[in-house]
């Protein structure tokens, strides 16, 4: 980076979050469905990845782009629950720095992943930040001629699972990998299925065994979602496929307190897209396998589960002028106790989500240019935990 371009980081770096207003929207029965929103903007494109919170503050992660160098970097921003902005840091290891995903850490702190390009070959990254902004450790895995990664979760002792691709020429392989508390590899695979591949989420349930959602595809067929299933040495217990007929797109995979897993994505074909949500019982049967809404036009790219094992979606709803930001409390077979639909910028959609008394979404917005926005969105007092 020269010099002049350092500055203008720097310069850009310093600037005050624009907060878009503490919102308050009604809706039809007079409850508030935003509480408050915040906007990220610099003044070159932010664009969303993941969203943490612990008690009292909210993680933002994303990837900051200086269109005219073509630079990019990872960017952190510590918000309160009010939205307003305690700390931000930058993160940059090559020239081309994109984060992908964030997880609280067990102590304090986040593990960060992503992808980092340095002498014109992508490495996965992975690194370790601390509430003082200290980075315990930054590490970087080679899986192939290329590897990125796309998803991480916290492990008990404060390990990381990560997860991602690794390229061999015109295919590639998912991959996952833990690393203990100093950042040292515990174990790492590959994941061949005869395609391309690659993982996408990743989380861990109360035995420490690993469930990863990821995308398949063999030759000229479109793109599948899978659902894997490891053992806490990485061993495949089970693998599930789920084909709509057309393009699919992994969202995101948690689990409930009973190792259920609940997987979103989105089920493309021509100007189509539905809201996918697969769910499967801890030994990988099928329970469901529904969409969104009978006629909506949707993506799901976020979920959460509760203590409580309430399931809470979010992604983007598509409409004739843009896609609007949508979260629903989710209910089996597609129903729904409440949505919220959040119209920002000319195009929007949420990229994570968190369950803390109310929902918290993070999106990508586009304005003049690119933005992260933070939605507080209301929760119905009588299902607060």
């Amino acid at each position: 980076m020269s010099k002049g371009e350092g500055r203008t980081m720097s310069r850009l770096l310093c600037c005050v979050v624009a907060v878009a207003g503490l919102a308050m929207v009604l809706a039809g029965c007079g409850t508030r469905e935003v509480v408050w929103t915040t906007t990220i903007d610099m003044g070159i494109d932010e664009v969303a990845a993941a969203l943490c919170a612990d008690r009292e503050n909210l993680y933002v992660v994303g990837t900051q782009t200086n269109p005219k160098s073509g630079r990019s970097l990872w960017l952190l921003q510590v918000l309160d629950r009010r939205g307003r902005l305690l700390r931000r840091q930058a993160f940059v290891e090559g020239a081309v720095n994109i984060a992908a995903d964030a997880a609280l850490r067990p102590d304090g702190g986040v593990f960060i992943c992503g992808r980092s390009v340095v002498r014109d070959t992508a490495i996965c990254l992975v690194l370790d930040w601390r509430p003082n902004g200290n980075v315990a450790f930054k590490r970087g895995l080679v899986m192939g001629e290329q590897s990125w990664a796309n998803g991480v979760c916290a492990l008990p002792g404060n390990r990381v699972a990560v997860c991602g691709a690794g390229v061999h020429g015109q295919a590639s392989d998912m991959f996952v990998a833990v690393l203990d508390s100093s950042g040292r590899t515990e174990w790492m695979r590959n994941y061949d299925f005869s395609g391309v591949e690659q993982a996408h989420r990743i989380c861990a349930d109360a035995a420490g065994n690993l469930v990863v959602l990821g995308q398949t595809k063999l030759e000229e067929a479109c793109p599948d979602l899978l659902v894997m299933k490891l053992g806490a040495k990485g061993e495949t217990l089970w693998t599930r496929r789920y084909d709509s007929g057309g393009m699919d797109v992994p969202g995101d995979i948690a689990l409930d307190r009973f190792g259920n897993v609940i997987a979103v994505g989105t089920a493309k074909s021509g100007d189509s897209a539905r809201c996918v949500i697969l769910e499967y019982d801890a030994d990988g049967g099928a329970v469901r396998k529904v969409a969104f809404g009978e006629q909506a036009q949707a993506e799901g790219n976020a979920v959460t589960v509760t203590e409580e094992g309430d399931v809470f979606v979010a992604g983007a709803q598509l409409e004739q002028k843009g896609r609007t930001v949508l979260a629903y409390h989710y209910l089996p077979n597609a129903t729904t106790v409440w949505e919220r639909h959040v119209r920002l910028g000319s195009d929007a959609a949420a990229a994570a989500l968190v369950e803390g008394g109310d929902i918290y979404v993070a999106a990508t917005v586009q304005n003049a240019t690119k933005d992260i926005a933070v939605v507080r969105l209301f929760r119905p007092a009588a299902e607060r935990p």
